[in-house]
């Protein structure tokens, strides 16, 4: 009898080949540096208001229009490449009587209230008026103070500098940006000499807070009601020094640190 021998062979899992791991990035330090400079501003803005008032709303126009070429006129004596910027108009009605509280109040009114006269009664409609808000962007950063008194004289309200800037702000905050990788730099060769070990190149880099740091001068010219004299006298100089606009950067770095 003749055997026969079967030979199975069965597949056997094999073990998968071990990967090859990726070295471990060399160790890392992260610091925040800060920039700051200062640059003297080159341009000043004023708020401010004009209105004009009449007892149709074309004659409030009008009144508006006339004072509104007035005092572009008069700050152009100043710098003739001044920039006038209108932001906000607005027509209402001036109502006397009974008619509930109202902030925005004409002059006319409130001088007829302390003339004595009758304010009283049904609220009605006695006239308009137009206003208008904007800024001026002058670059005669010294004549700012006197161009707020002018505005004034010349029929504005609320005149005020509102801010003295930069033409090119980017310029200073490159400058910044600059001075705050330095000191970065600096503060991660400190720590890397302390811990015996070198300073290697740059693995990341962040701004935290994106902002700036421009400093707001205020000087606000009131509206004083008088007659305007017959010939108009020349602007009153107002000295104005504005300090230096202050542009901040902040990073925040990272550097690999090297045996």
């Amino acid at each position: 009898m003749v055997g026969r021998f079967c030979i199975m062979m069965m597949a056997v899992p094999t073990p998968l080949v071990a990967q090859s791991t990726p070295p471990a990035p060399p160790p890392e330090i992260r610091v925040s540096g800060v920039g700051t400079v200062e640059t003297a501003p080159d341009l000043a803005i004023l708020d401010l208001s004009l209105r004009g008032e009449g007892p149709t709303p074309d004659d409030a126009n009008r009144q508006l229009a006339a004072r509104q070429q007035a005092l572009v006129a008069g700050l152009r004596s100043i710098d003739p490449a001044l920039d006038l910027r209108t932001e906000t108009v607005r027509l209402k009605e001036i109502q006397t009587g009974d008619c509930g509280d109202d902030d925005d109040v004409s002059m006319s009114t409130v001088a007829d209230s302390l003339d004595g006269n009758d304010t009283k009664g049904p609220c009605r409609v006695t006239g308009y008026r137009t206003s208008v808000e904007g800024e001026v962007r002058t670059t005669r950063v010294a004549d700012a103070g006197t161009m707020v008194g002018l505005a004034g004289r010349l029929g504005a309200t609320g005149v005020r500098i509102s801010e003295f800037a930069l033409r090119d702000p980017m310029a200073a905050m490159r400058r910044a940006t600059a001075a705050a990788m330095d000191d970065a730099r600096a503060r991660a060769q400190l720590i890397a000499e302390a811990g015996k070990a070198r300073l290697g190149p740059i693995r990341a880099v962040s701004d935290p807070e994106a902002r700036d740091g421009l400093a707001v001068d205020e000087l606000v010219a009131r509206r004083y009601y008088m007659a305007a004299p017959a010939v108009t006298p020349p602007p009153v100089a107002i000295a104005v020094s504005p300090g230096p606009v202050r542009t901040e950067a902040r990073l925040v770095v990272s550097f690999a640190l090297l045996p």
